[in-house]
This record gives structure tokens, C-alpha cells and sequence, in this order.
């Protein structure tokens, strides 16, 4: 298999070294495995960047770290400006590859939710059946099952996950998912449908500004994806990858919003 694994950093210092041993080790378990890894990086204000290159990356097909300067702010949670760049950087972070007529499998995986490189072999094998497959999510402040709560959605009506119990041993189909690894097809890249912020679909209209809102780049493109044809979608309810917040994150979210993070409000 062919593999493009891709990540963005921004000021993930904490997470790199575990976050690093742990891709290596899908490559160690799956050694006959083509391993190409791309990160795109803007903006850290701590030492992610000479970490990063200091790791050593031999063991991967290809390798590309895209360090930029934009000196732009932090945007926390659900802000329509936070939602457009993450959209924007995904794809650049793809397409900083190249040609994907090689790849059998993107996965786009956050550095701060952390995933077994067993159980993330078990998943990239089981989404060749799939067009997006993710893990299932859990996070550390709240408990709660699903961490990726605004993108992980069970039909086309929800804008939200509805909390109700799912599959534990097998998989779950869904309308659309995220949960900090997910595994795409890569033809719908191929032809450009790509991650996004607008949901065409739904019926989130400003109508002081006449502009649809914004929705979630991971489940836009689901809709994308979705739009052409390819929609099987689902996530796998064995595994959780476990997602974490460092000091830095709860300091940007007090200076942003002038408050302490309450996870009863916040998460």
C-alpha cells in the first residue's frame, strides 16, 4: 500500500515526540508499506520546528515539512476564520505531494490525538472497504465517548453527534466523521473535491450577510465526497484515538475569549 500521512503543527511541541514514535510504528508493522509523510507547519511559537527536524525521517518514501510565517492570530473552537485556514492548510498539506495517482491512501491525522500504530494498522486495512473511515474519538477534559463532536455526525440531518451508543466491535456507518485520524480515498482528491468550510447542503444562511455559514472542514468534505458519489463513510468503534490539551491551548483559549476553559460549555 501506498500511504500519504499527512499532519498539521502549529505550536505542538508536547505531542511531537509520541506523536512521532507512534507513525513510526505503523511503518514498523507494516514494513512493505510506501510511506510518505507531509506536514505543513505555520506560525509556532516554541521549538516544534528544529524538533521536527530533528527526528530522523530515513525511513520514509518521501518526506516534506512546509514551515510558514503568516503571524496570524489564534482562532479557538468553531470560528468561521479558524475553520476556513484549517480547510485551507489540509489541502495544501495534500497537495504539497504532488501527484496522487499513486496513492492508494490519505490519512490525515492531528498530532495532539494520539492513536496505537496497531490499531491504526487495522484501521488504514479496513478502509480500503470505505471512502472515509476514521477511528471513534475520546477526550481527556470531558470523558465523553466522542471527542470530535461537531464533525462525527450519524445522519444528514444532524449538524451535531447525537450521543447515542454506538457499534464497540465493528464498524459504524455515518454521515460524515473526523476524530483526529481518518483515512480518505484519494480519487475525489484526484478530481478535485477537497476539504472545505461552506455545507452546501445545509440551510445556514446569514441572511444580513446572504452568505451560508460555515461548517466544519472535516464534514464538508464528507458532503463533498459524498456529492460524486463517494459515500461510504463510516468510523471504527474498537478504537479511540485520545485527544489532549496542553497548557498552551487552555492559556490561548483564556486570552482569547477572557475566560477559563469549562468543559461543561467549552468542549
Amino acid at each position: 500500500m501506498n500511504i500519504l500521512f499527512c499532519s498539521l503543527i502549529r505550536s505542538k511541541e508536547p505531542y511531537l515526540a509520541d506523536w512521532y514514535n507512534n507513525v513510526r510504528g505503523i511503518k514498523s508493522l507494516q514494513p512493505y508499506w510506501n510511506f510518505n509523510v507531509s506536514l505543513y507547519e505555520n506560525d509556532s511559537e516554541d521549538n516544534s520546528v528544529p524538533l521536527i527536524n530533528s527526528f530522523d525521517w530515513s525511513w520514509c518514501d518521501w518526506f516534506k515539512l512546509n514551515s510558514e510565517k503568516r503571524d496570524r492570530e489564534y482562532y479557538i473552537l468553531t470560528e468561521r476564520r479558524r475553520i476556513e485556514r484549517l480547510a485551507s492548510y489540509r489541502n495544501m498539506c495534500i497537495w504539497q505531494f504532488g501527484d496522487l495517482d499513486s496513492i492508494d491512501r490519505i490519512i490525515m491525522n492531528d498530532v495532539d490525538c494520539s492513536f496505537d500504530p496497531k490499531e491504526a494498522s487495522e484501521v488504514i486495512e479496513e478502509s480500503l472497504n470505505w471512502d472515509v473511515y476514521s477511528f471513534a474519538s475520546r477526550d481527556v477534559d470531558t470523558g465523553d465517548e466522542m471527542y470530535d463532536r461537531w464533525a462525527t455526525r450519524r445522519a444528514s440531518h444532524d449538524t451535531w453527534w447525537d450521543n447515542e451508543p454506538y457499534q464497540k466491535e465493528g464498524s459504524n456507518p455515518v454521515w460524515t466523521t473526523g476524530n483526529g485520524f481518518v483515512c480518505y480515498n484519494p480519487e475525489p482528491f484526484r478530481r478535485g473535491f477537497t476539504f472545505g468550510y461552506v455545507n452546501n447542503r445545509h440551510s445556514f444562511i446569514n441572511k444580513e450577510a446572504n452568505l451560508k455559514s460555515h461548517d466544519v472542514e472535516n464534514a464538508v468534505v464528507c458532503e463533498n465526497f459524498r456529492n460524486v458519489g463517494f459515500d461510504r463513510i463510516g468510523f471504527d468503534g474498537r478504537y479511540n484515538t485520545v485527544h489532549s490539551r496542553d497548557a498552551k491551548w487552555y492559556e490561548e483559549f483564556k486570552n482569547t475569549t477572557g475566560k477559563d476553559f469549562d468543559p461543561e460549555k467549552h468542549a
